[in-house]
């Protein structure tokens, strides 16, 4: 059995990957001609650079390789704590801005970063990849994912107000005025897009300090940074946008200490909240053996996703600059923006959001 943190040695893997990354490329809308940088680290599963580079290759693109050193938890503390940025700004930043797309399957987490930033202001298109060959191909880009999310971000880019309620406790209020949707189907198709494969996702960034309520994480939900399902209810209060007490059990005493840990107040303010649109997506992915399972809990069909810590990231449009940054997943809870009721109980209620 492959553990979490492993990936198998044998060579034949590569090439039984070229079939689905070519597809995916495809989804990409990648041309003949254009570019493809491929970014990896020292944890990167060997694989996949090198079945992406002969995808690109039966595709007519020019490819090359990037590879950064492996960053732990602790070493990217000390470094974001001279820099936001875990990738190196020069050399690296230079190669991908003149690159057409970017495959991202790094493990150094560099979304909230002002290189991203940069080289999708630029144009280029990134696709962050880091799923296990089995959650790739059961969520490979399909055309009702991306429907239904494109509608649901059209609902979301024009509303003003968001509210949650939910049977566990929740009554959660954000203003959003002015801030645009961000989505996600799992293709970075269109110049300076970001995305994840696999991804079902619509969110934006509410203005901060504009959160006022009540949150509850019920049993079953999901904390994605500590890899964890919630075993005892977890409550939130907010002041002037913020968290301000964090009660329960074990889960709340494990949340307190990571959120503390960045010694930053921003750590404590929303970054980000939206719904998932992606119907093939396992809730119960997560607590299999292996890697994997964070992309099926954040887009879970109708569940909830919260994010606290870092928004500044240009898809989003947030002004939260931190380095701290934490997502929670809920199931079971209504939404509405403005007076549509988006979800109800967990299922999402619009016939054309569906």
């Amino acid at each position: 059995m492959v553990g979490r943190n492993e990936f198998p040695v044998s060579y034949n893997l590569t090439g039984e990957l070229v079939p689905l990354f070519k597809q995916e490329l495809i989804e990409c809308k990648l041309q003949p001609g254009e570019t493809v940088a491929l970014l990896s680290d020292s944890r990167t599963n060997p694989h996949y650079p090198a079945a992406f580079m002969g995808a690109a290759k039966e595709l007519g693109a020019y490819v090359f390789e990037i590879v950064v050193p492996f960053l732990t938890e602790k070493v990217r503390r000390i470094v974001r704590a001279a820099s936001d940025d875990v990738i190196p700004p020069r050399g690296p930043l230079e190669a991908m801005k003149v690159a057409d797309l970017v495959i991202d399957m790094s493990t150094v987490g560099w979304l909230y970063t002002n290189v991203l930033n940069d080289i999708l202001a630029s144009g280029t298109r990134v696709l962050t990849v880091n799923n296990p060959p089995e959650i790739l191909r059961r969520l490979l880009p399909c055309k009702e994912v991306r429907k239904r999310t494109l509608a649901g971000a059209n609902v979301l880019g024009e509303g003003k107000r968001i509210r949650i309620t939910s049977p566990a406790g929740t009554d959660l209020t954000f203003d959003k005025t002015g801030r645009k949707a961000f989505y996600q189907y799992g293709a970075a198709d269109s110049p300076g897009r970001w995305d994840h494969w696999p991804a079902g996702q619509v969110a934006c960034a509410p203005i901060e300090g504009s959160a006022e309520g009540i949150l509850v994480l019920d049993v079953g939900d999901i904390v994605l940074r500590l890899e964890r399902y919630i075993a005892e209810p977890v409550r939130f209060e907010f002041e002037n946008g913020r968290v301000v007490k964090i009660t329960g059990g074990l889960d709340a005493y494990l949340i307190r200490e990571y959120m503390n840990s960045w010694h930053d107040e921003k750590a404590f303010i929303p970054a980000h909240v939206g719904w998932g649109t992606e119907h093939r997506a396992l809730w119960f992915e997560l607590a299999l053996p292996g890697p994997g399972g964070n992309m099926d809990a954040e887009s879970f069909y109708g569940d909830v996703l919260i994010g606290f810590g870092a928004n500044y990231f240009i898809g989003l449009g947030g002004s939260n600059v931190t380095q701290a940054h934490i997502d929670f997943c809920l199931r079971n809870c209504s939404l509405w923006v403005d007076d549509l009721e988006v979800l109800r109980d967990g299922e999402i209620v619009p016939e054309a959001l569906r």
